[in-house]
């Protein structure tokens, strides 16, 4: 828990991550993605924020990105069933359909009662031709 010699308190990351959020929602998305890189460098083993900068990244149009930092909230904590649902929206765009439907089948597996992770999961196999609209 030390940047250097100094020690961490992973509260520090509190307020960046909040205000992110209150940006992300205002349409700010170059200042949430400022505020959630403040709160990683604060706090980088707290997935929530990565799955949080990762919104932000889709909304900004940059896929890459937004795919990067769900693979890192995940390595944290692979049992986190919205930032599987965010890939999968994510592999979806990047042309990634197999990657996509992996990533919504492993979502609603961990929360079957998500009635948008089943939408999206509907919307991608009519987009992969398994089945006719």
């Amino acid at each position: 828990w030390s940047r250097g010699f100094l020690p961490v308190d992973p509260t520090d990351a509190f307020d960046p991550s909040d205000e992110g959020e209150a940006k992300l929602q205002e349409g700010d998305i170059e200042g949430a993605l400022e505020r959630f890189g403040e709160a990683i460098y604060e706090e980088r083993r707290w997935p929530v924020i990565w799955l949080a900068r990762a919104r932000a990244q889709l909304r900004k149009g940059d896929l890459a990105a937004a795919e990067a930092d769900c693979d890192m909230a995940l390595k944290m904590a692979p049992t986190i069933s919205e930032v599987f649902s965010l890939r999968s929206e994510v592999r979806t765009e990047l042309g990634n359909l197999e990657g996509a439907a992996a990533d919504i089948t492993e979502a609603l597996r961990l929360s079957p009662g998500n009635s948008h992770a089943w939408s999206m999961r509907g919307a991608l196999r009519l987009r992969r031709g398994e089945c006719q609209g």
